[in-house]
């Protein structure tokens, strides 16, 4: 699958998703922009879906990460990737105006062209608003309000068939070393704070344990993380269960990345 194709491909497989609450703009594209939850009229979030589709494709690279759409397309711009409008082709990305003013309300990514226009996919529109309808959607555009279309330069993008050995460890070991830091970084520092000034209780079945941490040992049990029958053959300090939230934790930030 090319570069062109992951694209298109990431694009597709999110068409149905839509914020919550309606009308919030809290929305997982927003959430990886940003680095946290956003919500409110400040954070519309069509550019940002395409932005996130490129990266989750491999190729962030190829444009510049902005929530401005008028920002992205004087971007491509600058670098010369602009094409005609009615040479639109298939991972393109296009840019709306809906109204008179000199700047672009919205941008998605080419998904065909017709006799008539383009079909798009879009984030943060609906049927009844093209530019705020909190939703991922394939949509029918007119040439009319097409602004402007950007070619993303797709052929500089190296195919893993075309990389080496050596290459593709570095592209594995870069990603992985992304995704462990963006898990890392926002754990609580009140964990890690809670260990100084703790009794170092001795907990030795999980009848003891506080409630909160019933749980969480009983889920690493069953991995094999935390060995004993929890019957009296634990011996788990408050330290420890302390830890133990931490790798809960991170277990589950895991799962999220690589499962999404």
């Amino acid at each position: 699958m090319t570069a062109a194709e992951r694209v298109l491909d990431v694009a597709r497989r999110e068409i149905g998703v839509t914020e919550y609450p309606p009308g919030s703009n809290k929305v997982k594209y927003n959430k990886w922009f940003y680095g946290r939850e956003v919500s409110g009229a400040s954070y519309p979030w069509c550019c940002a879906f395409v932005c996130w589709v490129f990266y989750m494709a491999g190729c962030l690279g190829l444009l510049r990460k902005t929530g401005g759409c008028t920002t992205l397309m004087n971007w491509f711009k600058a670098k010369g990737r602009l094409v005609p409008a009615k040479e639109a082709r298939p991972s393109d990305v296009v840019f709306y105006q809906f109204d008179e003013d000199p700047y672009t309300d919205h941008v998605g990514i080419v998904e065909k062209r017709t006799s008539t226009g383009i079909v798009a996919i879009e984030g943060n529109t609906s049927v009844t608003s093209d530019d705020n309808g909190g939703a991922v959607m394939r949509r029918n555009r007119r040439w009319n309000v097409i602004m402007a279309v950007a070619r993303p330069d797709y052929e500089s993008v190296k195919e893993m068939d075309e990389m080496s050995e050596k290459e593709i460890k570095a592209l594995v070991d870069a990603a992985v070393e992304e995704k462990v830091n963006e898990a890392v970084k926002p754990l609580d520092e009140a964990l890690c704070k809670a260990i100084r000034g703790l009794e170092d209780k001795v907990y030795t079945n999980l009848a003891e344990l506080p409630a909160w941490a019933q749980p969480v040992v009983e889920r690493l049990m069953a991995e094999g993380i935390i060995t004993g029958d929890g019957t009296g053959k634990l011996r788990l300090t408050d330290r420890d269960l302390v830890t133990a939230a931490m790798v809960d934790k991170l277990r589950g930030r895991f799962y999220d990345i690589f499962t999404t």
